[in-house]
């Protein structure tokens, strides 16, 4: 039996210490749009015209044997082709048609970089002991999360027929 155990100890030693030794995995994020459609706008209708698309995000955290960090994330978007946040513009040519992007359905939060009246939104994956503090949204290590982006186009706007477009970057800081 002693003879076992002395075999068998410096093996689980050299386990242990490769263990403990292991570097931890880096944490990671992607992130992927789908965009956002209005369809078709009525430039004499009195009513807002609205859409929703959706970031997805996924992360996995660093991790080190069974113990994974928590990881924080920042979601951002610029302001477009407008450089405002105030009112983004889609355009066709060198007409423009005004739009914004929301946090919330109720549009009440414009969807930004965190400046010129713009929030970011905040995405967590919590910790075995450490909840996420007031964060956007929380998630699943390696499980993609959807986040909404709200769009409106303001009523009445005076502009000719045709496809619109704008180009935005999303980025996420973590």
């Amino acid at each position: 039996m002693k003879t076992l155990l002395r075999r068998l100890l410096p093996c689980l030693l050299l386990l242990i210490a490769s263990m403990v030794c292991a570097p931890a995995s880096a944490a990671s994020c992607s992130v992927s749009s789908n965009g956002l459609a209005f369809g078709n706008y009525d430039p004499v209708s009195a009513t807002t015209t609205s859409g929703t698309g959706f970031i997805s995000l996924t992360c996995t955290p660093a991790c080190l044997l069974l113990v994974c960090e928590q990881v924080n994330a920042t979601v951002s978007l610029n302001a477009g082709s407008s450089g405002s946040y105030a009112l983004r513009t889609m355009k066709q040519g060198t007409a423009q048609l005004g739009y914004n992007l929301y946090t919330t359905i109720s549009a009440a939060t414009v969807f930004g970089n965190g400046t010129g009246g713009s929030s970011v939104v905040t995405y967590c994956i919590p910790q075995l002991l450490l909840p996420c503090l007031n964060a956007t949204y929380t998630g699943s290590p390696g499980q993609p999360f959807s986040i909404p982006v709200y769009g409106q186009i303001a009523a009445r706007q005076d502009v000719i027929f045709g496809a619109y477009g704008d180009s935005l970057t999303v980025t996420v800081t973590f």
